[in-house]
């Protein structure tokens, strides 16, 4: 019998809450990050497609020169 592999975390290591408690760098809102480790694939397909919502509708920055842009 196949183990069923779990999908990775989002995670790349930029943990910073915004003022909403959503990670700057993977777009998780806290509360998604601390169910992770518990939740099956169906949830954590669910959660992935939030951040990539949240992701979204996040402003587009840009870096430039040392200069942070809007």
């Amino acid at each position: 019998m196949e183990l069923h592999k779990l999908i990775d975390s989002p995670c790349i290591r930029q943990c910073t809450l915004d003022g909403d408690d959503v990670c700057v760098g993977c777009f998780r809102h806290l509360d998604e990050i601390c169910a992770w480790s518990g939740s099956d694939n169906a949830a954590r397909k669910a959660i992935l497609q939030r951040c990539e919502q949240r992701k979204n509708l996040a402003p587009q920055w840009q870096f430039s020169h040392n200069i942070l842009k809007l």
